[in-house]
């Protein structure tokens, strides 16, 4: 089963949330409102847009993902 990282930069409530990169499902990536862009000084592409990350979540419930929350601490 492939697998989806949800991530926000700033907070969960408003976003901005990303949710993929090049390789992603491009199907999943349209229901999520996700472009594909390139951030300044990052090497890699990455899906985004300005989806909340609960609304996210629930798209991605809804095409048949099982959700598997967690949280990074440093």
């Amino acid at each position: 089963m492939p697998y989806m990282m949800i991530s926000t930069l700033i907070r969960l409530e408003t976003g901005p949330t990303y949710v993929g990169d090049a390789k992603s499902d491009p199907v999943l990536m349209n229901h999520l409102e996700a472009t594909l862009t390139k951030e300044p000084g990052q090497i890699l592409l990455c899906c985004g847009g300005d989806v909340p990350c609960c609304i996210a979540s629930d798209v991605s419930s809804v095409a048949g993902n099982r959700d598997d929350p967690s949280s990074m601490k440093s």
